[in-house]
């Protein structure tokens, strides 16, 4: 849901529904809706840490320790 297309399959659909209702789905994908917009918003604004996650160094998102 994060990439740049948000077009999931109905296969993935149907795996997610196996473990989820649609009132869990829902809300699942409002949580990840808003994480990205909070690391987006976070990144643009090159706010740090709060050192409760660090992301490894050779991570691919890690941005000097941010």
């Amino acid at each position: 849901m994060c990439e740049r297309t948000v077009e999931i399959s109905d296969e993935v659909y149907d795996e997610v529904r196996k473990h989820f209702s649609d009132l869990e789905i829902v809300e699942l994908t409002a949580q990840v809706a808003l994480e990205n917009m909070r690391a987006r918003f976070n990144r643009a604004f090159q706010v740090g840490s709060d050192n409760l996650c660090m992301l490894p160094e050779h991570h691919p998102n890690a941005v000097d320790g941010v």
